[in-house]
């Protein structure tokens, strides 16, 4: 998998755990606007009930099914794979938007938004549908395209194999598209080393003076209010903070919340000893700016091997969508965190709905107004 080395650690770990959960989601939508939403997931056990991307649902209204089955691995003894499923019929997309609400305070789940247009135009009833998942990197500070475009996020998360160098662009292209044939010289395959670390970095920058430029933020609203002496010495000194900070040595993908607050009291730490600050006296981690600060930190508790598949059926006939591989009425899509990391990643698809009732209206309209012309014309004669 080619990723920014701050993820290198919490990979492997990942891969000796085999730890990876499937979500298959499937959403059928209504000519009235009802829609029916189904949710599974497969996996460990443990890791869907402690460590779901997703908030499972759990309320009486949902019609919930859990059961084992035997993996299909080529092991003498194969582990057996639980699964959780639940099934559920909203009136609207706006229920079923307040079901898959995440609350503010939560930042190691995926936010997920949809959207129905209902269009109607006379012959035809057009039906706009719409389901995004929204940027799960938790800071805003510094907007990603800064830094990165949204294929070169992608391959920072794809696994090797998944996309190949293009010499002549200098690029890396998904394997889908790419030249297959193309045989790298030595140069070559240097130039595609020196993009790939040029990429990692431009990542890695990106994420720790987002994420610095929110602890920054935090310290100065608790020491405006605790120690102006130590806000002084804050502002004044805070480009040498984040460096001597060295964030990239702190800020790692982790799998409990015990080590993010871990992780978060090591810069806490260092900040009072760069700061030349007794921490004793300033209680950074006791303050309810840095706490929030932590917080957003359990967002590195995401499983980046985690994938999601989605299928969605509208009614009528599909003209439009974004789905690579649309089959009859039906799109789908595959994702995994690579899709939606950095930037929102939307789902799109319109179908049309001919109303013979308005066809049928249309003729009986113009045989009337034909036969009132002709009465007419008789009529003067």
């Amino acid at each position: 998998m080619k990723t920014n080395r701050i993820f290198v650690k919490f990979l492997l770990i990942l891969l000796l755990m085999n730890s990876c959960l499937d979500y298959d989601i499937t959403t059928r939508l209504y000519r009235n606007g009802r829609i029916e939403r189904t949710f599974k997931v497969s996996g460990d056990y443990d890791m869907i009930q402690e460590n779901s991307s997703m908030i499972l649902p759990a309320d009486s209204t949902w019609e919930i099914k859990t059961w084992w089955e035997p993996d299909d691995s080529t092991k003498s003894k194969p582990d057996s794979v639980y699964n959780y499923a639940a099934k559920k019929t909203f009136t609207n997309y706006k229920m079923l938007n307040k079901a898959l609400e995440v609350d503010s305070q939560i930042f190691n789940k995926i936010r997920i938004e949809t959207n129905v247009k209902r269009k109607f135009r006379w012959f035809h009833t057009f039906f706009e549908y719409t389901e995004t998942y929204k940027k799960y990197f938790p800071f805003d500070y510094i907007k990603p395209e800064s830094y990165l475009t949204h294929e070169e996020v992608a391959y920072s998360f794809s696994e090797d194999g998944d996309y190949l160098y293009n010499p002549k662009k200098n690029i890396f292209e998904p394997v889908s598209i790419a030249d297959t044939n193309l045989v790298l010289t030595r140069e070559d395959s240097a130039r595609a080393e020196t993009l790939n670390n040029d990429i990692e970095n431009r990542l890695e920058e990106w994420q720790n003076k987002n994420i610095y430029e929110d602890y920054y933020q935090a310290l100065v609203n608790f020491f405006e209010r605790k120690d102006h002496s130590a806000h002084q010495a804050l502002t004044e000194n805070k480009n040498t903070l984040y460096d001597s900070l060295n964030l990239k040595d702190i800020i790692d993908f982790e799998d409990s919340d015990e080590k993010i607050r871990e992780m978060a009291n090591d810069i806490f730490t260092k900040t009072a000893r760069i700061l030349n600050i007794a921490e004793s006296e300033v209680q950074l981690a006791e303050s309810s700016e840095l706490q929030s600060f932590t917080k957003k930190l359990t967002f590195l508790n995401m499983n980046l091997l985690y994938k999601y598949h989605h299928q969605t059926t509208l009614p009528g006939t599909l003209i439009n969508t974004n789905s690579p591989e649309p089959s009859g009425d039906n799109c789908t899509w595959d994702l995994t965190i690579k899709d939606f990391y950095a930037f929102d990643f939307d789902m799109s698809a319109t179908s049309k709905i001919t109303n013979k009732w308005a066809t049928v209206v249309s003729i009986a309209i113009s045989i009337l107004l034909i036969a009132g012309i002709i009465t007419g014309t008789i009529k003067k004669r």
